[in-house]
């Protein structure tokens, strides 16, 4: 009894005991990932491969693999496109998993470099002709008509520039002259619809903070002011505030219409209500509610407004 209850000790001792990255070689790419469950854990390995990617570093461990009850799994997964940090995997697979001591999971995946070259390929192949496609068919869009479509476009060219350094980091020879060529014309396609357009910004005092916003939006999506066919960001602000207990509370009625020059009818608008917390002088809400409607509007906020072709008004 004493013997089975050793050999079961050491067999849990050896169960909970951590798994450690292998080094990545020629052909295979690795990646360890730890958390609550399995499907979480498979995710933080892919996350981790991900970086290696993006910094196009070839990673060099001197850990081992340890597989320590002695077995290791070779199944791949259902082939599925997972995103891990906006970078496109097709599928991996998982050679060794445990439980770690705190209870959580551990996952070693294993990608190969040769099979992340072909799906990349493939995939670039596919969205450049369907990015291609589309941009034929914005030639005849008024620019109001076109701006979501082609943001969307530029969005989805700028996050394949990632999948093209991923390329020209797994392989010697770098990303194909077939790519390139198709991913330079496509980007001045892009840019020359965009340019057909002007976008201004026009706002009354209270809404200062986000015409600056508004405005160095339309400068990073590299969008001209004047153009052919000019259109306004009409910003409002209504502002109402209280004060309680010797604190302060702000509340903002944002609105944004979107116009063309020279119309009064809006082509496109939008609302945001939004209520700060107590704060002990005026001045300090109106810094949180700066800050709130930048995370409700997002780093791209030009994009949140109208790059979304399913957006409605």
């Amino acid at each position: 009894m004493r013997a089975l209850l050793m050999g079961l000790a050491f067999i849990s001792q050896v169960a909970l005991a951590a798994l450690e990255l292998p080094v990545d070689t020629e052909s295979e790419i690795f990646g360890l990932g730890i958390a609550a469950t399995e499907a979480e854990a498979e995710r933080a390995a892919l996350s981790s491969v991900a970086l290696k990617l993006s910094a196009n570093i070839q990673v060099e461990q001197k850990e081992n693999l340890k597989s320590v009850d002695g077995q290791i799994s070779s199944s791949f997964e259902e082939l599925v496109n997972i995103s891990s940090g906006k970078l496109v995997f097709p599928a991996y697979r998982v050679i060794a998993h445990s439980e770690g001591l705190d209870g959580n999971k551990q996952v070693v995946i294993s990608l190969g470099k040769q099979q992340l070259l072909d799906f990349y390929d493939h995939y670039l192949l596919m969205e450049y002709q369907q990015l291609s496609t589309t941009l034929v068919g914005l030639n005849n869009f008024k620019p109001i008509d076109a701006i979501p479509f082609l943001l969307d476009t530029h969005h989805k060219l700028v996050a394949n520039e990632r999948i093209l350094t991923v390329i020209a980091g797994l392989t010697p020879d770098g990303v194909s002259p077939l790519l390139q060529k198709q991913h330079i014309s496509l980007y001045q396609q892009t840019q020359a619809l965009l340019h057909r357009g002007g976008w201004q910004v026009v706002s009354d005092s209270r809404s200062h903070a986000l015409a600056e916003m508004l405005s160095q939006s339309i400068s990073e999506n590299k969008l001209l002011v004047q153009s052919e066919t000019n259109y306004q960001f009409v910003l409002s602000t209504r502002e109402q505030s209280a004060k309680k207990a010797n604190q302060f509370r702000t509340k903002w009625n944002i609105q944004i219409e979107l116009r063309q020059q020279g119309q009064l009818e809006s082509i496109k608008s939008w609302k945001i209500a939004l209520i700060s917390e107590p704060e002990i002088t005026h001045e300090a809400t109106v810094d949180s509610l700066a800050v709130q409607l930048a995370e409700k509007l997002g780093s791209n906020i030009l994009f949140t407004l109208l790059g979304n072709v399913e957006n409605e008004n």
